[in-house]
């Protein structure tokens, strides 16, 4: 998959010292393998977007990374289908009540989804003519309070800052995370519920421009 070059959002040395050294749980290897095999025999790319983004949301974003759909819990922590400005977004992370008196809501992280067959997330969309992290930039921009952008096509996922360009993010391959008890420790420390909801994954985000500042400090 062509991509830009990037920089990575957090300082990756200290992501490796935060991370949890240990295994990735039987009942989450189990679900990240499934969905790897559909990437490797390339069944995925058949389906349409719009056929599997609820498999999709479910598995990576509910039942592996904790959030809440609503109906599932006192507090609602995934709203799909989510008003971001003038536009929608597939699905939005935060907190939404809908008390029957008051609707309210925080908006952390708008999530924009697209389907295998866009294996280019940088690659310009006919119908729309922007990028797909372009459109899901422009929710965030358009949403007060909003703290990051998530963009997948289901194969990868990247997470964005605001206030960081699109050049700098996260990615994590989803079959990376299969085969890797690193590399989804580090999917969780950065986007499970507790961590991003609480405010850790922007304290980490905090913390790793604090140790790059020391590195260039020591640079030069």
């Amino acid at each position: 998959m062509a991509k830009l070059f990037h920089q990575s959002l957090f300082n990756q040395k200290l992501i490796a010292k935060r991370q949890a050294v240990a295994s990735t749980p039987a009942i989450h290897k189990d679900l990240l393998r499934n969905w790897a095999a559909t990437i490797a025999d390339q069944s995925i790319s058949l389906q349409k977007e719009t056929a599997i983004r609820s498999s999709f949301l479910q598995t990576f974003f509910v039942q592996i990374l904790g959030y809440t759909p609503f109906g599932a819990g006192t507090t609602q922590t995934l709203h799909e289908e989510k008003n971001a400005g003038a536009g929608r977004a597939d699905a939005a992370l935060g907190f939404f009540s809908h008390d029957k008196h008051s609707e309210s809501k925080k908006i952390i992280a708008v999530i924009e989804l697209k389907g295998a067959d866009t294996r280019d997330l940088e690659a310009i969309m006919p119908w729309r003519h922007k990028i797909p992290v372009t459109q899901a930039w422009e929710y965030a921009m358009d949403t007060p309070g909003c703290q990051f952008v998530i963009v997948s096509n289901m194969v990868e996922i990247r997470l964005y800052a605001v206030g960081h360009t699109r050049l700098v993010f996260e990615t994590f391959e989803l079959r990376a995370i299969a085969d890797s008890d690193s590399e989804y420790q580090r999917f969780m420390l950065l986007l499970s519920a507790p961590n991003l909801l609480q405010g850790h994954t922007a304290n980490l985000l905090k913390d790793s421009a604090v140790a790059d500042k020391l590195i260039t400090n020591q640079l030069y």
